[in-house]
C-alpha cells in the first residue's frame, strides 16, 4: 500500500494536475489575459479577497471552533493557503473566467511564498505560545509553481495555436482523464488517513463547510 501511495503522490498526482492545466490552456487564447489587464477591477478585488478576507474569516472559524491546537494551526494554514489548480478546475467546469482564475492563483501563490514564514511563525506563537522561524526555498517554490501552472497552460495555448483542430478534439478527453485520476488519488489519500480523520471528522467537516460558505458569501 505504501508503494502504491508513493507512486500516486509522486507521479500520478503531479501528472494529473499538469494535464488539467494543459487542458485549460487549450481553451485559452492570449486575448483572454489581455482582457484582464484592460479591466483589472475583477483581478484586484479577487486578489484582495483571497489575501485578506478569506484568511480573516477562516482564521476566525479555526480559533472559534477547532477542537485541538493542532487542528487550529492546520486550519489557519488552510485559510491562508492560496487557491490552486482545483479552484481553476472548478472555475473551468462552471464555465467561468479561467484566465482570471489562473492569474489570481498564480499571483497569490507567489505572494504566499514570501508570507508563509510570517504566517507560520505568528500562528505557532498564537496557538502554541512558541514561534518557530522557517525558511522557504524561494527559487524552488517559484520553479514548482511555474512548472505546474504556467508551463502546462502555455503548452496548451501553443498547442491550440499551432494545432487547433487536434487541440480542441483532445481537450475533453484529457480533462476527463486527468480529473478522474485526481479524484482517485484524493480518495486514496483519504483512505490512507482515515483513522486520523475520523477522530474529529464531524467538527472538521463542519469547519470546512463553514469556510466554503463564507468564501462563497465573500465572492457574491
Amino acid at each position: 500500500m505504501t508503494d502504491i501511495m508513493t507512486v500516486a503522490e509522486q507521479y500520478l498526482l503531479p501528472a494529473a494536475l499538469w494535464l488539467i492545466m494543459f487542458s485549460m490552456g487549450v481553451g485559452l487564447v492570449p486575448r483572454d489575459f489581455a482582457r484582464i489587464v484592460e479591466n483589472s477591477r475583477a483581478f484586484l478585488v479577487g486578489v484582495g479577497s483571497m489575501l485578506l478576507l478569506v484568511p480573516l474569516f477562516g482564521t476566525a472559524l479555526a480559533v472559534g471552533f477547532a477542537p485541538t491546537p493542532a487542528l487550529m494551526m492546520g486550519f489557519i494554514l488552510l485559510a491562508t493557503c492560496p487557491g490552486g489548480i482545483l479552484s481553476n478546475l472548478l472555475t473551468d467546469l462552471a464555465r467561468g473566467n479561467v484566465a482570471l482564475s489562473v492569474s489570481m492563483s498564480l499571483f497569490v501563490s507567489v505572494v504566499y511564498i514570501f508570507t508563509l514564514p510570517f504566517i507560520t511563525y505568528f500562528g505557532l506563537q498564537f496557538v502554541f505560545g512558541a514561534g518557530q522561524s522557517i525558511t522557504v526555498p524561494v527559487g524552488e517554490s517559484i520553479s514548482k509553481i511555474l512548472s505546474i501552472t504556467v508551463i502546462p497552460v502555455a503548452t496548451g495555448m501553443l498547442c491550440r495555436h499551432f494545432l487547433p483542430a487536434f487541440a480542441l478534439r483532445i481537450e475533453p478527453s484529457v480533462k476527463t482523464l486527468s480529473t478522474s485520476v485526481l479524484v482517485v488519488v484524493f480518495g486514496m489519500i483519504v483512505a490512507q488517513q482515515w483513522e486520523t480523520l475520523k477522530q474529529s471528522f464531524g467538527i472538521v467537516l463542519a469547519i470546512v463547510v463553514a469556510m466554503n460558505v463564507c468564501n462563497l458569501g465573500i465572492a457574491f
